[in-house]
């Protein structure tokens, strides 16, 4: 195999009717079928190429827009995940499977090797090379620093020959294949020319990248319309010419009326009493995928600090009534949660053993006195104009409930931007409590880093003794390397965790629900709400 040079890169040279070959060995990863052969189609001798999907949205890309290293929030990354790839991807069992490398190799504890996949190009139709992928990482770490995940203890990231890209680290990072495999996370490959020389604005509103579409329109709070990259590597796919995103700016009704209607080919909700009427008009529902832990996150040194003690935490924590909520605020689709959401299945899930989870309104008025914090008031922010009725359904809930233990919750509707503004840059809690709609990370522990560890962008327990030990759990589970000890240690860190009430989690519930029309056939959801599968995805028409 031969990949050419060109002056000052290394280009990954187009290869025809290169055939891929699946090698699997103790460390190493294996190269991945290179057509829609996987795809969710079925028999492809009965698919329809072309047309437009119309999905119905309820929100558009939110704080950072389509910049992927500035965009955090799941309606930015749903959409790169479509038009930017990253070198490994997980399937919905949680295996490791090729993207833009096709194998990749583990020679000691702190280094990792990948094999980039030949004749990949951009959406502009340039060649991928080694110095992109090697640039997307290193600009990472730069933008994250310490806080990055991933990459805080990279040393170096650099080409190897004229196939591989070789990271080394100061110690282990055992999670790293699952951090770097999200598909809506943000270790995406980047074309370093184009994006050096973008200005915001551009990095914002358009894309350059690898995946199965790109974005061409963007009609703010109108619609969002991509293209299929007719440069994409993986041979036959996408089927579609587009699919055109129908904005609602977060009115869900009228997003159920474009569905009663035909408008739209396929939509999701937040709601699922709307996803329900959806269904009934004859929309297929997805499967739900329950990676979404709904949480309140914790300023325990907002205004008096009353959430610095421990004995107010807990109290509140056994003042919610978890089983209602799940049954009345999330119409019975729900579950219980820790920080980490019941689809990471290889964790143990909260029970009647787990700390300050039952519902025990007596005790919770006994901690609150014996704290000197009877007739306590304390706000949660929440966004508005983006939370679904549900969300907000929830709140009502809760604010109900604390209030029959003497806590008077507040509950403070601001702007979605503002609430996204925390989580991009790092901005202060707007008030004790931030209401946060999680999504199912690519590594459990990461399910922890930005609120618990003193790198993370949003934490506000830095110096607080009562989480030095959930700290250290966590250090020692992103150090091991052993898949059972570091799934114990996690198990450990959720009882930690749910002891000192450093997050309080209500109850987790599918992300959202994902429903299409009868013409619209090879689309499934997906583990991670990605929508991995409309590169396989066609229409009648």
């Amino acid at each position: 195999m031969h990949i050419g040079k060109k002056t000052g890169e290394r280009t990954i040279a187009a290869i025809a009717g290169l055939v891929l070959t699946s090698l699997l060995v103790a460390g190493c990863g294996s190269a991945g079928a290179g057509d829609a052969s996987n795809a969710a189609a079925g028999d492809s001798a009965s698919v329809q190429k072309g047309g437009t999907l119309v999905w119905g949205s309820r929100s558009e890309p939110g704080n950072g827009g389509l910049d992927p290293y500035v965009a955090s929030v799941y309606r930015s990354t749903a959409v790169l995940a479509l038009t930017y790839e990253t070198l490994v991807v997980k399937n919905d069992s949680g295996k490791i499977e090729p993207a833009l490398a096709t194998k990749w190799e583990q020679p000691d504890a702190t280094t990792y090797r990948f094999t980039i996949r030949d004749g990949v190009k951009f959406s502009d139709g340039s060649a991928l090379t080694l110095d992109d992928v090697v640039w997307s990482f290193k600009h990472h770490k730069e933008v994250n620093g310490a806080g990055d995940e991933a990459l805080a203890n990279l040393k170096d990231v650099k080409a190897v020959g004229d196939h591989d890209v070789e990271f080394t680290f100061s110690e282990p990072v055992p999670g790293f294949l699952n951090l770097i495999s999200r598909r809506t996370g943000s270790y995406f490959i980047v074309k370093q020319g184009w994006y050096e020389k973008a200005d915001s604005k551009t990095r914002q509103t358009k894309t350059v990248g690898t995946g199965p579409f790109t974005v061409s329109e963007w009609n703010h709070g109108v619609d969002l319309k991509l293209v299929k990259n007719k440069h994409y590597w993986e041979k036959g796919v996408p089927y579609l010419d587009g699919i055109d995103f129908k904005i609602t700016g977060g009115d869900e009704q009228t997003l159920l009326s474009l569905v009663q209607q035909g408008s739209v080919d396929a939509a999701w909700f937040w709601d699922p009493e709307l996803a329900a009427q959806a269904e009934n008009a004859g929309f297929t529902k997805g499967k739900d995928q329950y990676t979404s832990a709904r949480s309140l996150w914790i300023d325990p040194n907002y205004g008096n600090g009353a959430l610095k003690d421990v004995r107010v935490r807990r109290a509140i924590s056994e003042a919610i009534d978890r089983e209602q909520l799940i049954k009345l605020g999330a119409n019975g689709v729900g579950a219980l949660s820790f920080a980490t959401p019941p689809a990471f299945n290889e964790l143990k899930k909260p029970g009647s053993s787990t700390p300050y989870y039952k519902y025990d309104p007596s005790d919770a008025k006994k901690l609150l006195k014996q704290a000197g914090a009877e007739n306590l008031t304390i706000s949660v922010t929440y966004g508005s104009d983006a939370s679904s009725q549900t969300d907000v359904s929830i709140l009502q809930l809760i604010a109900k409930q604390l209030s029959k233990v003497g806590v008077n919750l507040k509950l403070n509707g601001v702007p979605y931007s503002e609430v996204q503004n925390v989580f991009t840059t790092g901005a202060d809690f707007p008030s004790e409590l931030v209401w946060v709609v999680g999504t199912k990370g690519a590594d459990a522990a990461s399910s922890y880093h930005s609120w618990l560890d003193d790198s993370g962008k949003v934490s506000h327990w830095q110096g607080n003794a009562d989480a030095e030990k959930a700290k250290s759990i966590l250090a020692q589970a992103r150090k091991e390397s052993d898949s059972a000890k570091r799934a114990k240690l996690l198990d450990q860190l959720n009882e930690e965790v749910a002891d000192k009430v450093l997050i309080l989690n209500p109850l987790a519930t599918p992300l959202d629900t994902q429903l299409w029309s009868s013409k619209v056939h090879g689309f499934s959801t997906d583990s991670e709400d990605a929508r991995a599968n409309l590169k396989y995805t066609w229409i009648e028409h």
